[in-house]
């Protein structure tokens, strides 16, 4: 049963006079209407953000990289993905979003604002008055939108009644390389880890994997010490005994299973998919390392790449690269969204991100390991070293990019955009004749 999201919640309006003293009118918080908050649709976010620490909001101020994809407002010590989350907060959980005061001391938490969730608020700042504002209309937006499920009020939301559940002691990504007890569960296709029990029952885990790309094995017999491994990294647990190891390997090897059953039911419409992106020939071969009959693809960047190097654009992050399946993500690809592979293709982009590499420079193989594909991957996307970047004012820039959307020409809208325009430009000459 689903139930509108906006039958439950109370739409907080924002106003401008709970924006801190200092601040002048210019630069006082704008929230969307109630009629813009329904007419738009909320788009996902990246970015840093300070957090203050400790469920009370007492234990200091910290830098932490935030994603905000798919449901999961996520953040990391580090905007490298291959950096373990420190937590996850489902939009399931979220109730409303306040502007905050200022604190005197205000040295590092410039423009605060507060994300209230079902079980605790949490206090957060940006750098910039612009940068707050956004962050409270795109998760405003995405409350108001959100469309829950009868899961939501469940212990463990949608990790209720898992096939297999309980205490792993798992080993940290410090220094220190610690062993930390975490509640674990997991559930058809998701293996999630929790700080606690009760951290399991509010549904606020650390981490959630999707098992279709992962694999669970014994690391050491004697210790009952088994890995879980996915294309970006590899995570380490103990159990208690063999038995207890067995049964938590053979619980996630069913969860690989459970994860591709949509896949199995629909492997026509997932080989059909795969053939339609194959029609641009250059698709047919990994944009990176070019191994042929790659599966994967960066839906934002319009290029098809294998498992491995799907592995290096997920450390990229969502805000570079967004990797998505032709076999596990089937239902997700529409036809405009095939039409953009067609029309970019792995042999434009490449003539855009690769326009300035040397031939003799050298690139990852088929065969080679994430430590050679990831720099070149970072160079490529990231800091676009070898790209045909278009240096003009971002106010030509933005004007070229509006005369291009109305033309077929995607590899020129590609470029456009890489290089600074922005996709929400509107042209203040026709608004101000409007």
């Amino acid at each position: 049963m689903q139930y509108d999201r906006l039958e439950m919640i109370h739409i907080y309006n924002f106003r401008n006079d709970l924006s801190p003293p200092d601040e002048s009118p210019r630069t006082k918080v704008r929230m969307l209407s109630d009629g813009e908050l329904r007419d738009k649709k909320w788009d996902n976010k990246s970015g840093w953000l300070w957090k203050q620490g400790g469920h009370r909001n007492n234990r200091g101020w910290k830098k932490r990289w935030f994603v905000f994809a798919e449901d999961m407002f996520t953040y990391y010590t580090s905007d490298k993905h291959n950096a373990e989350s420190l937590s996850c907060i489902a939009l399931s959980n979220f109730k409303e979003v306040n502007i905050a005061q200022t604190e005197k001391d205000n040295s590092r938490q410039k423009y605060p604002f507060e994300l209230i969730t079902k079980h605790r608020t949490y206090l957060l700042a940006a750098e910039t008055s612009e940068d707050r504002t956004l962050w409270c209309n795109i998760l405003m937006l995405a409350i108001t939108q959100y469309k829950g499920s009868i899961q939501d009020d469940l212990l463990g939301g949608t990790m209720n009644n898992p096939d297999l559940a309980g205490p792993l002691k798992k080993q940290g990504n410090s220094r220190l390389r610690d062993w930390k007890t975490r509640y674990c569960a997991v559930k058809d296709g998701t293996f999630c880890y929790y700080e606690s029990y009760q951290a399991y029952c509010i549904a606020t885990p650390i981490n959630s994997i999707y098992c279709g790309t992962l694999k669970a094995q014994i690391c050491d017999r004697a210790r009952f010490k088994f890995e879980v491994i996915v294309p970006n990294r590899i995570y380490y647990f103990l159990a208690q005994s063999e038995a207890e190891m067995m049964s938590w390997i053979e619980a996630l090897t069913k969860a690989v299973g459970a994860a591709l059953t949509d896949l199995k039911s629909s492997g026509s419409t997932a080989k059909e998919l795969i053939q339609r992106i194959y029609e641009e020939p250059s698709n047919a071969f990994c944009a990176d390392c070019k191994a042929p009959d790659p599966k994967w693809a960066s839906i934002n960047l319009g290029v098809v790449v294998c498992i491995k190097c799907s592995g290096s654009h997920r450390i990229l992050g969502v805000h570079i690269s967004k990797v998505r399946s032709l076999e596990l993500d089937v239902k997700a690809w529409t036809d405009d969204m095939v039409s953009v592979f067609h029309k970019i293709g792995n042999r434009r982009a490449n003539e855009y991100f690769e326009e300035t590499l040397d031939p003799s420079y050298p690139r990852p193989t088929p065969e080679s390991d994430m430590k050679t594909r990831e720099p070149f991957i970072e160079e490529k996307y990231t800091r676009g070293t070898w790209s045909g970047a278009i240096f003009a004012p971002v106010e030509q820039l933005n004007e070229q990019l509006m005369q291009v959307v109305q033309t077929d020409e995607l590899d020129k809208t590609l470029a456009l955009l890489m290089s600074g325009a922005d996709v929400k430009y509107i042209d203040k000459s026709e608004d101000a004749s409007r």
